[in-house]
């Protein structure tokens, strides 16, 4: 072996972690830059008409009307992205894109905490870019989820190291930017009432930052009320039992208006009595809900609202499937699982995007199974991590 060919193969060995994660990064970059010419229907839709209609109104000034039936720091974004000289399409994916990394950065550091293994959060980090969904739904469909899922799981990261209002101003900008990011509060408002480590007033941040980031909008004429009604309007949008997400209510009922009149209802005080029965098992049990269980109770309570409410859409699914694949790197038991998931949403995603069939009934069937199987697991392990108490008190 020459000289050279040591001195190369001794560098690597030295930097291999770093090499590893540039590599890893590349390879993200270079699947999600392969999508880069298509067009989903959202894109065409939605997507491409707020956007010229936001730049035909002169970018920033046209926050005084509404545009879209997304909130006002999404359509302060969109301005934003008019200025940008790329193109829309580009601009849209690459603001998605971005928080993927910065999203699969925060999950990788949750993982070297518990963990205590930079090679177990590389590894986290790895999965959480390549995995299907995220490239699908960032590059591929131009959609939003990473963004709002980024802070919901640094508000996840942040609980975990006690920085209380820390983690809830990045609740307050996920809220912001979504309303899907309200799946996590039964998980929040369940933590403060289990632990009582931090006052209800924390929750206040929700509304300060929801009207902070509307703002811009305010200044340019839009009403206060604004900031809310657009939440109300988004969920009396749709009237369907499920949208191409198998739901509990998919194993045995249509997805159509009529069912939807039925059911809805129904549906609401299912997942309220299911998500109250977790926490009461939870209470009468005296489970630590500390380090592991903190992402394991995040994934289940937000999984149930999901799985039970009305009018879900596959890609409600992608904050727990994010936690999914988080848990999945510190506990092999929820290797499968994680698995069946991006199954199941990747099957879901190719419907909508490409066109191809799968039995609604059989999907939703085996969506149950697995949300069964994580409940079962939860409560049949005695405790967290060891010693994660003590850590997190760190």
């Amino acid at each position: 072996m020459s000289t050279v060919e040591k001195k190369i193969l001794l560098f690597i060995e030295k930097h291999l972690f770093v090499l590893a994660l540039i590599g890893i990064s590349l390879v993200a970059i270079l699947i999600r830059f392969s999508y880069k010419d298509f067009i989903s229907v959202d894109m065409r839709d939605f997507l491409l008409p707020w956007y010229e209609e936001i730049k035909g109104k002169g970018g920033f000034p046209a926050l005084r009307d509404r545009v879209g039936n997304y909130n006002i720091l999404y359509q302060t974004l969109i301005a934003f992205l008019t200025y940008i000289p790329v193109p829309p399409v580009a601009a849209y994916k690459l603001l998605s894109c971005l928080f993927d990394f910065a999203c699969a950065v925060t999950g990788g550091c949750m993982i070297c905490r518990l963990g205590k293994d930079k090679w177990k959060g590389l590894a986290g980090y790895a999965l959480l870019l390549l995995s299907p969904v995220t490239g699908m739904n960032s590059a591929l469909w131009g959609q939003c989820d990473s963004v709002y899922t980024f802070f919901l799981v640094l508000a996840v990261y942040m609980l975990m190291k006690e920085k209380y209002h820390v983690s809830f101003i990045c609740l307050g900008f996920a809220f912001a930017f979504k309303l899907q990011a309200v799946f996590i509060l039964p998980f929040f408002l369940f933590y403060y009432f289990y632990k009582r480590r931090f006052s209800i007033f924390h929750f206040l941040w929700m509304p300060v930052i929801l009207f902070a980031t509307g703002i811009p909008g305010l200044v340019m004429g839009r009403d206060w009320d604004e900031c809310l009604s657009i939440y109300y309007s988004q969920t009396r949008w749709y009237r369907y039992q499920y949208m191409n997400y198998p739901s509990f209510w998919a194993v045995f009922s249509g997805s159509d208006n009529a069912c939807y009149d039925m059911f809805s209802v129904a549906a609401i005080c299912v997942t309220v009595t299911i998500l109250a029965a977790i926490m009461v098992i939870c209470l009468v049990r005296k489970m630590e809900i500390s380090g592991e269980n903190i992402i394991y109770l995040s994934l289940l309570l937000t999984y149930t609202c999901v799985l039970f409410l009305p009018a879900m859409h596959e890609r409600y699914g992608y904050s727990y499937e994010i936690f999914a694949i988080i848990l999945a790197v510190i506990n092999r038991r929820g290797r499968w699982k994680a698995g069946a998931l991006i199954l199941i949403s990747c099957v879901t995603y190719g419907h909508y995007l490409c066109g191809t069939d799968y039995n609604t009934q059989l999907f939703a069937a085996a969506n149950v199974i697995v949300y069964a199987c994580y409940l079962r697991d939860f409560f049949q392990a005695k405790s967290s991590v060891p010693n994660m108490a003590s850590q997190d008190k760190s």
